[in-house]
């Protein structure tokens, strides 16, 4: 009996070693296996890859229009408190305009990460050989970088990416590597951001990693039961959220 428990013990410790890894690396899995759909063929037509700051440029009107669009749906579809000045003028044309300001205009507009880098990459798949020069994974993600080194063992499966700033890149290949979480930096350190007004952080704390938790987990559709197990998630903290 004494034998069975140790080593249940043993069992419950990988899993809660290996989970918190694998709970966030296997997205691009599971993306890839959605769209293997009769139907979704055109996702392996090839495409040339672009810097953001150009995509931003030729489509900057385009963009104006959705921003404009989403704030206004926001507002009155989601009853959520948006910012007065994303309701009037969330992507301005005059600031998108300016050299090398655009990223950080179209960053503005959907209040994301001041940081956040767009880059052009795929992600392997276990076993996938590279075709194109790899790329270090601390540049694609730090804290990636630092799961893999904490465990080397899983490194063929959550950290191996390639360049493909030269390269045709599938449709698919885009939805899958960035469907995953290799932490981006998107909703990195959101809720000090005066501008973007998402409220006081509801939980953990805003200048590290987790300051994204609660864009992740939370369920403000499920009221019942963020109420009953965090009850202070409530109000405007939870309506500000995207």
């Amino acid at each position: 009996m004494k034998g069975i428990f140790v080593k249940g013990l043993i069992v419950f410790g990988l899993f809660i070693k290996t989970s918190s890894i694998f709970s966030w690396a296997e997205h691009y899995l599971m993306t890839a296996q959605a769209i293997d759909k009769p139907g979704l063929e055109f996702l392996n037509e090839k495409v040339s890859p672009e810097p953001i700051e150009e995509f931003i440029k030729k489509n900057d009107k385009a963009l104006a229009g959705l921003f404009k669009e989403y704030y206004l749906w926001l507002e009155d579809e989601m009853v959520r408190d948006v910012p007065a000045a994303y309701l009037a003028e969330p992507y301005r044309l005059d600031k998108g305009a300016l050299p090398g300001a655009s990223r950080a205009e179209f960053l503005r507009a959907a209040r994301l990460n001041p940081h956040t880098r767009f880059l052009m990459v795929n992600r392997l798949f276990p076993g996938e050989n590279r075709k194109d020069k790899s790329i270090a994974i601390a540049l694609v993600s730090p804290p990636m970088d630092k799961a893999i080194r904490d465990y080397p063992e899983f490194s063929s499966m959550i950290g191996r990416f390639e360049d493909v700033s030269d390269s045709k890149i599938s449709l698919a290949s885009v939805l899958t590597t960035y469907s995953d979480e290799p932490d981006w930096q998107f909703d990195d350190q959101l809720w000090d951001i005066e501008e973007y007004q998402y409220g006081d952080i509801p939980y953990g704390k805003n200048d590290n990693i987790s300051s994204k938790a609660a864009f992740h987990t939370q369920f403000s559709h499920e009221p019942l039961v963020i109420n009953t197990f965090v009850p202070r998630v409530e109000g405007k903290n939870a309506n500000n959220l995207r």
